[in-house]
Parts: C-alpha cells; sequence; structure tokens
C-alpha cells in the first residue's frame, strides 16, 4: 500500500499482520498508484517525477520518467506499464520506453492489462485507447 503523504510505501502480511514500511527518501515523493510486477516486485508511481521500485527482498529504487504516474499495471509482455499523462513502458530493469499515442491530447490515466495489449483511458479525448502487444519493445 501507498502512504502518500508520509512518502512510504508498506507491505502487510496477512498471515502476522506485521506491517513493513518501506521509506522513499522524501516526503514529497507522494507515492500514488501501486501494482506488482512479474517478479514479484511492487512497482509505484510517485508525485517527484519517479518511478519507483520495490524487490521482494526489500531493495529500494526508482527511475526518472517525464511527470507523475497516474496508472500502473503489469503487461503481458513482462513489462509495467504506467501512464504518464503519456504511455510509458519499463523493463523489468528499469528502462523506459515512451510510447507515443495516436489521439491528439489524448492525456492518459488509469492503465489495466488485456490479452491484447494494455488498456487506458484518454481523459483529455473522452476515449478509451490501448496499445498492443506489437508496440516498441
Amino acid at each position: 500500500m501507498t502512504l502518500v503523504h508520509a512518502g512510504q510505501v508498506a507491505r502487510l502480511d496477512p498471515k502476522s499482520g506485521e506491517v513493513r514500511r518501506f521509506d522513499l527518501g522524501a516526503a514529497e515523493s507522494r507515492p500514488m498508484v501501486i501494482a506488482t510486477g512479474p517478479d514479484d516486485s511492487v512497482w509505484f508511481g510517485r508525485s517527484d517525477n519517479r518511478i519507483g521500485r520495490i524487490t521482494a527482498d526489500g531493495e529500494v529504487a526508482s527511475y526518472e520518467v517525464s511527470g507523475s504516474a497516474y496508472g500502473v499495471c503489469a503487461g503481458a509482455d513482462g513489462a509495467m506499464w504506467f501512464t504518464l499523462m503519456t504511455a510509458d513502458r519499463s523493463t523489468l530493469d528499469g528502462a523506459i520506453d515512451v510510447q507515443s499515442l495516436p489521439t491528439e491530447g489524448a492525456a492518459p490515466v488509469g492503465i489495466a492489462a488485456g490479452e491484447d495489449g494494455v488498456w487506458f483511458a484518454e481523459i483529455g479525448a473522452g476515449r478509451i485507447g490501448r496499445i498492443g502487444h506489437t508496440a516498441r519493445h
């Protein structure tokens, strides 16, 4: 779970009820949207133009991006996908690949993986967008 105003991400052990907090180094990081990746790491958007990752072993990392993430999901292609008012794709090693969208003023937010790619809301255009698995990898 994200603790937005504390600049932390927390992991709850459902068996013991223990909560482990991971400090992101700055309260202004404001972690938001969060999803589990195919490697059992958790990935999350931050308000300080970074994407965060915490491995199953508790290693915290972050990667610079061009804005705040408004959605995150694990894609069927094995990568993590984010919406940053653009559509971006990250490999598990943190390499960011910005995907150009054909809809002018799309302003994508939210994102979900489907069998045929990733789907997102284009709030700036009042549409639903999709990037298929054949996008640049």
